[in-house]
Order: C-alpha cells, then structure tokens, then sequence
C-alpha cells in the first residue's frame, strides 16, 4: 500500500524521501524548513515539502492540521512503527533482519519499563489502600489466605521503609503501617512467575529486622503477590502464619474497599 502511493504521488521523485524523514519526529510538529534544509543538495524547496505532506497527508499517512500548514506524525503506534521500520530498509538500505532486531531491542526495554511502572503502581495502591484501613474485620480465607478473620486496624502512617541493624544486612520494606500497637509489614511483587521460597525466607529476615527497628506489639507480615506462590512458599506462608494474597485477592480487597483494580 506504501509503494502504491508512493508510485501515486512521486510528483518531485522525493515522495518516498519525505516520508522518512517526516517519520522521524514523534508528536512534535514536522518542521518542513527543516526537511527542505537537509534535502538542498537535491534542489528541494520547502514549498514542494509541503505539497508533499498534504498529499501524504490526503492518503492518511500523516496528520495534517491548521489548513495544510502544520503537519503532525500519525498517532497510531503500530503504524508508526512499522513506517520506521519500513522507511529503515527502504531509504537507510537496511535489512529487514536488522530492523526486527531493533524493533524487538525497543519492545524488550518498554516491556521492563512498564513491568516496573506496574509494579510501582501495585505498590501505590496497596498503601492506599491500607489508608482506608478502619478497625473493622473481613473474611481472612476471602482476602488473605488466612483462615478466620482478620482485623483491619487504623493506621498513623503508611509508607515504605529501609531498616538495618548494626550486625543485619539492609532491608527494603515496600510497605510499612504503623498504628499502635500494629505494624504491618507488606512485600508486593508484580513478577511473571509465582514467588517461591527462597523470596519468602528473605522477607521474614527482613520482617524480623523491621520489628526490632520500628517496634510493635502486634506484627503483621503480609505478602502481596500477583502472580502466586509455588507451593513450597505457600507451605512456608501458611505454618509461620503470614498472610498472603495474589492478583485476585488485592483486586476483591480493592473493590471491597471501593477503589480500582490493579493495572493488567
């Protein structure tokens, strides 16, 4: 469909070179003196750049705003990638192997960098969430895997917390609730398998830690993890009476309390 246009509205011969080059700016205005500027040495004037972005714009693979004199990337992102890649190959002479790679290099790094953002939200609401926290019981087997009730106690402060004793090593504590005489420890991870023992030993080391830094009488440790526990940990969680929720549970816990659901 590109090269059918291209073949269409190669008025100057340079469709194909505009192109590439409009589809180096991101949401920023294209700036045709720009274009015009670094195609000179063809003898490209501005005013055939911007016969060119209309008629691009007329086959919908740009956006064109203000009457024909601003023009805009378009904003569908799978378009977009694909007219990077194909202008790559098509105007750099590079090959399709080659932009594959650097697609997938910038997919891999925008998956980590949303797989943080979404465990960071997590964190987020699950302090907001202890917020609301108000004297009151709920089912523990429904919310907490853990058998009974279990009471919800007002909290003096939410927040996260980094402890140490002078022989322990040093802990992150993603979530700490405090409100005499509770102190509520909480991990949360947002990770793409199940946590396993190994990740539970070490939150109880640093529970243990955090009880003797910030004190309470009453110490609740408390496991978030939305993609579940081996049953190893599942093992471990439920003899040293932890509680322990995954995906589901938060998401019920949320909307118990009225608030949205974890980020997908």
């Amino acid at each position: 469909q590109l090269n059918y246009y291209f073949n269409t509205i190669n008025e100057y011969g340079i469709t194909k070179n505009i192109f590439y080059f409009a589809t180096r700016y991101q949401d920023e205005r294209i700036d045709k003196k720009r274009i015009a500027e670094s195609m000179k040495h063809w003898g490209v004037t501005e005013g055939q750049v911007v016969d060119i972005l209309l008629a691009l714009s007329r086959a919908d693979l740009i956006e064109e705003k203000v009457a024909g004199t601003e023009f805009y990337n378009i904003k569908d992102p799978i378009m977009r990638e694909f007219a990077d890649a194909w202008a790559r190959v098509d105007v750099e002479n590079a090959t399709w192997a080659e932009a594959n790679v650097e697609l997938r290099e910038r997919y891999n790094k925008l998956a980590g960098v949303y797989a943080n953002l979404k465990g960071y939200a997590t964190e987020l609401m699950v302090q907001f969430l202890m917020m609301r926290f108000n004297r009151h019981e709920v089912e523990g087997e429904k919310f907490f895997k853990h058998p009974g009730k279990v009471f919800l106690p007002r909290f003096v402060w939410v927040d996260s917390r980094t402890v140490k004793l002078p022989d322990s090593p040093q802990y992150q504590i993603d979530v700490v609730g405090r409100g005499v005489p509770h102190l509520w420890l909480v991990e949360v991870k947002n990770t793409e398998q199940p946590i396993g023992l190994q990740d539970i030993k070490h939150f109880a080391d640093a529970c243990n830690v955090a009880a003797e830094v910030i004190g309470g009488e009453e110490v609740t440790r408390w496991y978030v993890s939305t993609n579940g526990f081996t049953q190893d940990a599942t093992d471990y969680l439920n003899k040293h009476e932890f509680l322990y929720s995954d995906r589901n549970q938060i998401n019920q816990l949320l909307q118990h309390f009225g608030l949205r659901e974890l980020p997908v």
